[in-house]
């Protein structure tokens, strides 16, 4: 596996200040191999703030519908920009595709059993494609962090290991993620995830998901994310997504966001049963017909 480090986010004087704690702690420090040989700017260089684009169905490029709505309610039905007639084109087993139309006739009908309206972690692979709001990568030598402002949500990607022994995973929002680089493409290997859905629509994956992304950055403002989710539970092939994140307006901050049951508003659905609804701070509750 390709171990090639990587420099810190800040640079000398992160190296420095964490070079201090050690000494001041009583261990020694000595300086990391290449921690400063990427220039500002470089491909590797990921600081800053990003922004999802393409809308919240997962895979945009091939779904019914997508909507290119970030987060703002609208119309029966649409929560995050997810239209009641938006749906994946995936690539399931007969039995696993019937289970999804099932879900999606449900929605029409207002039935949303969605675990995020229990502010349950989004998982993986949904945040992928799946989560509003912005996200910051911090880029280190041995790890790679992504944080969402949304839940406050945090992967953690640990650079040039291995996954743990399968007696000692079981199964977690977010899996076992290792990576390693190739030239300036972060190569990203989860597994051990829960089940879960990829997005509003309802598309279910199992806990068996196996991923591979392939991270990069495309251009000094724009970063892409190609996933191939192997899922020998639902789905008969593999299935390849690609999405891109634009960079944020220089300074921009990333917020903070946690999400409360107690917040999230309860409507009426068309089968006369009380079902909850998850929106945006300051957001209105979509209306039911």
């Amino acid at each position: 596996m390709n171990t090639t480090s990587i420099p810190w986010r800040r640079g000398v004087a992160a190296a420095a200040l964490l070079c201090a704690g050690l000494v001041l702690a009583g261990g020694g420090c000595a300086p990391h191999a290449g921690a400063d040989a990427a220039a500002a700017g470089g491909p590797r260089d990921w600081t800053g703030v990003w922004n999802l684009e393409g809308g919240l169905v997962f895979d945009p490029a091939s779904a019914t519908d997508p909507s290119t709505q970030t987060g703002k309610p609208g119309g029966r039905g649409q929560v995050f920009g997810v239209g009641p007639d938006a749906r994946e084109q995936i690539p399931y087993k007969p039995e696993y595709q019937a289970v999804y139309e099932k879900t999606l006739a449900d929605r029409k009908n207002l039935v949303d059993d969605d675990y995020i309206a229990d502010c349950i972690p989004y998982g993986f692979p949904r945040i992928v494609g799946g989560s509003p709001g912005p996200l910051e990568f911090i880029v280190t030598p041995k790890e790679v962090w992504i944080i969402y402002q949304y839940f406050q949500q945090i992967r953690r990607i640990y650079i040039g290991a291995e996954h743990k022994p399968a007696e000692e995973r079981w199964p977690t929002y977010y899996g076992d993620s290792v990576g390693h680089w190739e030239g300036d493409t972060l190569v990203v290997d989860t597994v051990g995830s829960k089940a879960g859905r990829y997005d509003r629509t309802g598309a279910p994956y199992s806990d068996q998901t196996h991923s591979v992304e392939r991270i990069r950055k495309v251009d000094a403002d724009t970063m892409e994310d190609q996933i191939t989710i192997e899922d020998p539970v639902m789905l008969k092939e593999p299935w390849v997504v690609t999405r891109h994140y634009k960079r944020a307006a220089p300074g921009t901050r990333m917020g903070e966001f946690y999400c409360e049951v107690n917040r999230n508003p309860i409507v009426i659905g068309k089968d006369g049963k009380p079902h909850q609804s998850v929106v945006l701070p300051g957001d209105e509750v979509p209306g039911v017909e």
